[in-house]
């Protein structure tokens, strides 16, 4: 079991309720990369399945007083990533000394070393009403930069699904190594 494209499967969760406004639940419910062969894919939808009723997630679960009551199981071609990250189209306050921005943390490759809280993230925030990029630090990967074209791509796309969605977002995203977002 291969993705079409011969490149290999990523076995994420979805469950009602795992983001909101009040809580989110990153990192509790397991998502499985680089899968190659139907025995595997078999074995990572069953783990990716069961991370609902895991320790970790009913403890996250109870901490916070909310319940997961089901889930879904998506396989995706895992795109060969150059570089990876989150968007916010609205940065937390306390991060910009109150300018109204949109902040973008990535790192070299894949996400999942970012969103396990396991990478130290570069950092860029644009100023949401002029586009200008006011801050742009290295984490980790200091040797590779998103460049101001990627940065004015990921800045649109995440205007026009704000836009869609009538509100903040938090976009998760990557850029393959031939420069598609």
């Amino acid at each position: 079991a291969t993705a079409a494209d011969g490149m290999p499967i990523a076995v994420r969760s979805s469950a009602i309720g795992e983001d909101s406004a009040a809580h989110s639940f990153a990192g509790q419910l397991d998502s499985i990369l680089g899968i190659h062969g139907a025995e595997r894919l078999n074995e990572a939808v069953a783990k990716v399945w069961a991370s609902l009723r895991s320790v970790r997630s009913l403890h996250y679960q109870q901490r916070r007083g909310v319940s997961l009551d089901s889930m879904g199981v998506i396989l995706q071609s895992q795109v060969n990533a150059r570089h990876a990250g989150v968007m916010f189209t609205r940065a937390p306050v306390e991060v910009t000394n109150g300018r109204a921005a949109i902040i973008i943390e990535y790192c070299n490759g894949l996400g999942e070393r970012l969103v396990a809280g396991e990478a130290d993230p570069a950092r860029v925030l644009i100023d949401l009403r002029t586009g200008e990029i006011f801050s742009h630090v290295d984490g980790e990967d200091a040797g590779s930069r998103l460049n101001d074209s990627d940065i004015a791509a990921l800045v649109e796309q995440g205007m026009r699904l704000e836009q869609d969605f009538g509100e903040p977002l938090d976009i998760e995203w990557a850029i393959d190594t031939g420069g598609k977002l």
